[in-house]
C-alpha cells in the first residue's frame, strides 16, 4: 500500500514541477513558465535575450495562454510569431520556434495581420500583443516592446 501511495504521489508531483527558477511564473490557466524581459527592444533582441536564458518567445495557442499573459505582462510584449522570409506567401504568419502554423487561434487585432510594402526585419512581419491580448504586426527592427518568454520545453500541465 505504502509503494502504490509513493507512486501516485510521484506522478503527481511530476506533472506539477515549479518554473526553473523563482524569476518564473507559471500560468494559472495552462500552466506554463513564462519569464518576463522588463525592457523594451526589437522583436530580433528579445528572441535572442529569450533563446540565451534557455526559453523561446511565447507561443500563445490559447485563450487560456493569453489569458495568463495578460495576467503577468506588462505591454505591449513581443510573442514568437512572424513573417520572416514568407512574407509573400498566401499564409505567412508563423511559430517562431517549428515555423508551425497558426491554426485557427488566431487573435488578430481590429485591420491586422497588416501587411507592409518593405519585406523581411524592416517591414512589419513580427507579432506583439496588447493588453486586450490581441496580436498586432509592427516592425522587427525599429519597434520596441518587452519580451515574453516561455519554457523552451513548455507544454501545458493542467
Amino acid at each position: 500500500m505504502t509503494v502504490v501511495a509513493f507512486m501516485a504521489f510521484a506522478a503527481f508531483t511530476a506533472l506539477t514541477l515549479a518554473c526553473p527558477s523563482d524569476d518564473w511564473v507559471e500560468g494559472e490557466k495552462s500552466g506554463k513558465c513564462y519569464l518576463a524581459i522588463n525592457a523594451t527592444m526589437s522583436y530580433l533582441d528579445a528572441a535572442a535575450n529569450c533563446t540565451a536564458g534557455m526559453a523561446k518567445l511565447a507561443e500563445p495557442k490559447s485563450q487560456d495562454e493569453i489569458d495568463d499573459l495578460i495576467e503577468i505582462f506588462d505591454f505591449p510584449f513581443w510573442v514568437g510569431i512572424n513573417q520572416l522570409g514568407r512574407e509573400n506567401d498566401t499564409d505567412p504568419w508563423r511559430y517562431a520556434s517549428d515555423n508551425g502554423t497558426l491554426g485557427d487561434f488566431k487573435p488578430w487585432g481590429n485591420r491586422e495581420p497588416y501587411s507592409w510594402e518593405i519585406e523581411g526585419p524592416e517591414g512589419y512581419s513580427c507579432v506583439f500583443t496588447s493588453a486586450t491580448g490581441k496580436w498586432h504586426v509592427d516592425q522587427c527592427y525599429h519597434f520596441k516592446a518587452d519580451g515574453a518568454c516561455e519554457e523552451a520545453s513548455s507544454s501545458s500541465t493542467k
